[in-house]
């Protein structure tokens, strides 16, 4: 009987362990708890050229040479920026998610990830699940302002696109994006030269 309870010792001694193990809550936005940090000036020439929210929360500026381009009413109303550059290979869009996102429940809940994760399920459901994932979601500090990034591909024509996501003191919800063009498929332009150009435009958003 002793030497019984001795062989259970151990399967006690593992289940109380088991019991004691602690699961940290996640809190919104903990990421974001860090030093101070600035990002890099723009790595290419940005012009004058300026991009303003309708509510006028949010300004960012455009690359040098690149240019707006009229729609002419044949993207979701959300849309209030598109421009191109000289080759049309690539398109910067600017666009509100306040309208399609109740973004006061979900910072509450999950934080600007919140935001950034139904920004991409938004991206899945348009294009039919054809746009996979390439990494994960990256939280980005710029002084006192928070963003959230992720790059994707669309698999059934190999575009690359990538979006950060932000949200305004006003509570608007943002997001900007970089995406390939199957216009002119770029060929001479890297994945670092892509990044570079992504990254100087959200280091020149503000609000």
């Amino acid at each position: 009987m002793l030497k019984n309870i001795k062989l259970l010792i151990p399967f006690f001694i593992l289940v109380g362990l088991s019991s004691c193990i602690i699961v940290k809550v996640r809190t919104p936005d903990e990421e974001f708890d860090t030093e101070f940090t600035i990002l890099k000036k723009p790595s290419v020439p940005m012009s004058d050229v300026l991009i303003r929210s309708e509510r006028g929360d949010m300004i960012a500026f455009l690359p040098k040479d690149w240019f707006f381009i009229d729609p002419e009413d044949k993207i979701p109303s959300n849309i209030f920026s598109v421009s191109a550059n000289p080759d049309y290979s690539l398109c910067l869009i600017f666009a509100k998610l306040t309208n399609r996102i109740d973004v006061p429940q979900v910072l509450k809940k999950e934080g600007l990830l919140g935001i950034a994760k139904r920004s991409f399920e938004q991206k899945q459901s348009k294009s039919l699940n054809n746009v996979k994932l390439l990494g994960d979601f990256v939280p980005i500090k710029n002084g006192l302002q928070r963003f959230y990034i992720y790059k994707y591909e669309n698999v059934a024509n190999n575009l690359i696109g990538k979006t950060a996501v932000f949200v305004t003191p006003l509570n608007e919800a943002y997001e900007f994006s970089l995406i390939e063009t199957n216009i002119n498929k770029r060929e001479n332009i890297s994945n670092t030269e892509f990044d570079e150009i992504f990254n100087s435009v959200l280091a020149s958003i503000q609000f």
